[in-house]
């Protein structure tokens, strides 16, 4: 008995910093998304700058389904 309200007050304080771990992934998410764009732009030759960025835009896509593939 006294191992089961250890095991429960060691995953309290896991519970509480869950909404602080989605909030620092939802605030990098949302620079990167921001920021890779712009720097494949930068990056890309003018010559073939619509074709890296469309490369680009599809890779990101197939991470997303792939990403959710393994996510559930």
């Amino acid at each position: 008995m006294l191992a089961l309200v250890a095991a429960m007050l060691a995953v309290v304080p896991l519970t509480r910093s869950i909404p602080v771990v989605f909030a620092v992934i939802g605030v990098t998410w949302a620079v990167v998304s921001v920021t890779t764009g712009t720097i494949v732009t930068q990056l890309a030759p003018a010559s073939i700058r619509g074709e890296t960025l469309g490369a680009y835009s599809a890779l990101m896509a197939f991470a997303g389904g792939l990403d959710s593939i393994i996510g559930g």
